[in-house]
């Protein structure tokens, strides 16, 4: 299958799935590899302008939710595999790939797409019975932002947003929303809209229910 072609937008943010190759857990201990990736991710934040929104790091794969105002996301991605590449082989005496070849991405027009894609990938762990709430997860920005340790990736909202976003609001009815499971008709929706270029669960109704949701959280 041919790679799709970047949707290039310098506002609008994207779901960003990197996985390891042939979908193998790291060869590192998820603790170094947090590390890494976290100041490598300040690295590019600085050096390409790109704010990021979220992330998670799971056992075989990592989720990313970005935006990218001044350069392509291309050139931001391919530093930071390249970099997260070379540190983790430097320290496991490894050569050869660590990702599979491709990211994969898909971008997010709508303000309560991406609410619920953001909960999508902060609830990643719970559905892998790796902890019971989503701010539980030690290798996710979701834990940092309700004080759970120190937040190294730098997390803001994406670019003339008026979505509701978590930065000091993670309490109470956000946070508990955030920890509701999806329904199951409903997530897999999610997957097939990250499958496409534009963000789409195509779901007239449930379009409908996460307006309504996203307007009463604003």
């Amino acid at each position: 299958m041919p790679r799709k072609t970047l949707v290039v937008s310098d506002h609008l943010p994207y779901h960003v799935t990197v996985r390891g190759n042939n979908r193998e857990p790291f060869p590192l201990d998820l603790t170094e590899v947090w590390t890494i990736f976290s100041r490598l991710v300040y690295s590019v934040a600085i050096t390409h302008g790109f704010r990021f929104h979220a992330a998670v790091l799971m056992p075989n794969h990592i989720h990313i939710m970005i935006s990218t105002p001044e350069k392509p996301l291309d050139t931001g991605m391919q530093t930071l595999i390249s970099r997260l590449t070379r540190e983790i082989n430097q320290r496991t005496g490894r050569t050869g790939r660590i990702f599979g070849s491709r990211y994969h991405w898909s971008i997010i027009e709508k303000p309560f797409y991406f609410l619920n894609a953001l909960k999508y990938v902060y609830r990643n762990p719970v559905r892998a019975k790796l902890c019971d709430r989503a701010e539980e997860y030690e290798f996710s920005t979701l834990g940092s932002l309700v004080g759970r340790g120190h937040l190294w990736i730098p997390i803001t909202p994406p670019v003339g947003s008026n979505t509701v976003f978590p930065g000091g609001l993670l309490e109470g009815e956000i946070l508990d929303w955030f920890n509701a499971p999806f329904r199951k008709e409903d997530e897999e929706r999610l997957r097939s809209g990250f499958k496409r270029r534009i963000f789409n669960p195509r779901a007239k109704n449930w379009k409908r229910s996460l307006k309504s949701l996203a307007e009463d959280l604003a």
